[in-house]
C-alpha cells in the first residue's frame, strides 16, 4: 500500500508543473532531492520559477543540490530524516 501511495504522490508532483498556471505556482516540497528523480524535479521546478524546499537526509553532503541552491535563490535545502515508528 505504501508503494502505491508513493507512486501516486510522485505522479502528482511530476504533473504539477504541467497544469499549474504561473499565478498558482508558489512552493513545492521535494523529498530525496539530493539525487535521482528528486534532484531532477528540484532542478525542473527551480528552472520554472517555483520556490522549492529541497529536503534530503544529509544536505551538507549533497554537492549537486548545493549548486542548485547557489544558482536559484528559490531553492532552500532542508534536512529530512525518517523517524522511527512505534507500534503497540
Amino acid at each position: 500500500m505504501k508503494t502505491l501511495i508513493s507512486v501516486v504522490v510522485l505522479v502528482l508532483v511530476i504533473s504539477i508543473p504541467c497544469w499549474a498556471s504561473q499565478d498558482e505556482r508558489s512552493t513545492v516540497l521535494i523529498t530525496g532531492s539530493n539525487r535521482g528523480i528528486g534532484l531532477a524535479l528540484t532542478r525542473q521546478c527551480a528552472e520554472e520559477g517555483w520556490m522549492v524546499i529541497a529536503s534530503c537526509r544529509r544536505p551538507e553532503n549533497a554537492s549537486e543540490l548545493k549548486k542548485l541552491a547557489e544558482n536559484y535563490p528559490g531553492v532552500i535545502t532542508s534536512e529530512c530524516s525518517p523517524g522511527t515508528s512505534r507500534s503497540g
